[in-house]
């Protein structure tokens, strides 16, 4: 019987090694040599438990274990030079400018390279910020034909929109509005208002229809200019309303 029981061992040991699973000499020594210490089917349970851990190792493993975690993104930062520092920011799409993460600006606006848009601005529709021209604080600018270039600034609470042109060093800022037409005022009419060179348009102002603002003008208070009003050099306007040349 124990010739037997020692035949089929080695005969185990054979199969194993042919099947791939290689049993280290001294672990088949002590199997041949350790017959009176344990029995035969110890020895085989053993053999099992260690060949199935050794395939284990050598089989690919396949789960389903959730990925490793990744570090969110720094978020990218840009100062504005507005006394902000640098705050969330990215390039536009179209264009490059950048434009703070607390702005919205719609994806059909174009924001030329060196132009950005800042604070809580909001621009839309088909405008261009060609330039270095700024949009911050609360400005809104939306239209059909909008274009603000130069160094020209809207800023704080003003409103551009229509086809207005805002040029130069133009500064827009306050509660102004710039734009084609103003329903409010009636004879503004429809047009093309003009601002540019170092003009400021700020208080409650509107210039609207085909008015134009520049040189180092001034347009504040609630002043209305439409139609084709015509205010340049260093003239002031303040609460008027006018629809032709100031002069």
């Amino acid at each position: 019987m124990d010739r037997l029981n020692h035949q089929i061992r080695r005969a185990v040991i054979v199969v194993l090694g042919v099947a791939g699973v290689l049993v280290p000499a001294q672990g088949a020594q002590r199997l041949e040599a350790g017959g009176s210490e344990k029995t035969f089917s110890s020895n085989l349970q053993a053999i099992r438990g260690w060949s199935m851990g050794r395939l284990r190792e050598g089989l690919p493993r396949f789960g389903f274990s959730s990925p490793p975690e990744t570090k969110s993104a720094r978020p990218v930062l840009f100062d504005f030079g507005d006394g902000r520092g640098a705050v969330p920011a990215h390039p536009h799409s179209r264009g490059g400018g950048w434009v703070a993460d607390s702005a919205k600006v719609a994806f059909i606006v174009w924001v030329e390279r060196d132009a950005v848009v800042c604070g809580m601005a909001d621009v839309s529709g088909h405008v261009r910020l060609l330039g270095r021209a700024r949009a911050c604080g609360n400005a809104r600018i939306s239209g059909n034909d909008v274009i603000i270039s130069g160094d020209a600034v809207i800023e704080e609470d003003a409103e551009v929109s229509d086809s207005a042109r805002i040029e130069g060093q133009a500064v827009i800022s306050g509660r102004a509005i710039i734009a084609s037409r103003y329903l409010s005022w009636p004879a503004g009419g429809a047009g093309t208002p003009r601002v540019s060179g170092h003009a400021r348009v700020h208080g409650n102002a509107v210039v609207c229809g085909n008015a134009m603002v520049s040189g180092s003008a001034d347009v504040r208070g609630t002043a209305y200019l439409g139609g084709h009003a015509w205010v340049e050099a260093g003239e002031i306007v303040r609460g008027a309303i006018l629809d032709r040349n100031l002069r």
